[in-house]
C-alpha cells in the first residue's frame, strides 16, 4: 500500500518517489517518522520482503509488458479466428461443390436408368408379341395336325378295304399305288408338323 511505504505527512519530502528505497527502515529515511498507527503489524519472518520494493516506473513497465502480451494474444486469437472462418468458408464451398457434383451424377444415373428401363420395356413388349406369335403358330400347327388325322385314317381304311378283295380283283393297280403314296405324304407331313411343334415348344420354354 502506498500510504505505508511513502511519506505523506510532509509537504516537501526529501526522498524522491521515483527511485527504490533500498533500506526503508534506515535512520536517515523519513519512513521512521510515519505515524505508527498507520503501520501494519508485520511478523519478523516477513521483514526481508520489505526490502524488495518497486517504483511506479517498474509498475508501468510491467503493465506495458502485460498490455503488449495481451495485444499479441488478441492478435493471435484474431488470426486464429480468421483462419477458422476462412477454413469454414472453404469447407462450405467444397461441400456445395461436392453436393452439386453428386446431384449431377445422380441425375445422369437416373437418366440412364430411365433409358434402360424404357429399352427393357420395349424388349419385353417384343418378347411378349413373339411369345403370342409362337403360341398362335403352335395352336395352328396342332389344329392342322389334328385335321390331317382324318384324311390319313380314310386313306388307310381304303387300303384296308382293298386288301379284302379276292381272286383276280386283288390287283396292285395305280389306285392302290396312289393311296400308298398319299399315306406316305400325310405321315411325312405329320412328322414335319411334330418337329415344328417341338421347336416352338423349345422357343416358348
Amino acid at each position: 500500500y502506498p500510504t505505508v511505504y511513502y511519506r505523506t505527512a510532509h509537504i516537501e519530502p526529501t526522498q524522491s518517489l521515483d527511485v527504490s528505497i533500498p533500506q526503508p527502515f534506515s535512520s536517515t529515511n523519513d519512513l521512521n517518522n510515519i505515524d505508527s498507527a498507520k503501520m501494519p503489524s508485520i511478523c519478523l519472518s516477513g521483514r526481508p520482503a520489505l526490502y524488495v520494493r518497486y517504483t511506479p516506473k517498474d509498475w508501468h513497465d510491467a503493465q506495458t509488458t502485460n498490455y503488449l502480451t495481451s495485444d499479441k494474444i488478441l492478435a493471435e486469437s484474431e488470426r486464429l479466428r480468421s483462419d477458422a472462418i476462412r477454413l469454414a468458408h472453404t469447407k462450405d464451398e467444397q461441400a456445395i461443390k461436392n453436393n452439386f457434383e453428386s446431384s449431377k451424377c445422380l441425375a445422369e444415373s437416373i437418366k440412364n436408368i430411365e433409358y434402360w428401363k424404357n429399352e427393357l420395356e420395349k424388349t419385353e413388349d417384343k418378347m411378349a408379341r413373339k411369345i403370342d406369335d409362337v403360341q398362335f403358330k403352335r395352336r395352328e400347327l396342332e389344329r392342322v395336325l389334328s385335321e390331317i388325322e382324318n384324311p390319313l385314317r380314310i386313306t388307310q381304311e381304303n387300303l384296308y378295304e382293298r386288301e379284302k378283295r379276292q381272286g383276280i380283283d386283288l390287283v396292285h393297280d395305280n389306285a392302290e399305288r396312289e393311296l400308298i403314296r398319299e399315306v406316305d405324304r400325310i405321315q411325312l407331313s405329320q412328322d414335319n408338323l411334330r418337329k415344328m411343334l417341338e421347336c416352338l415348344s423349345i422357343q416358348n420354354a
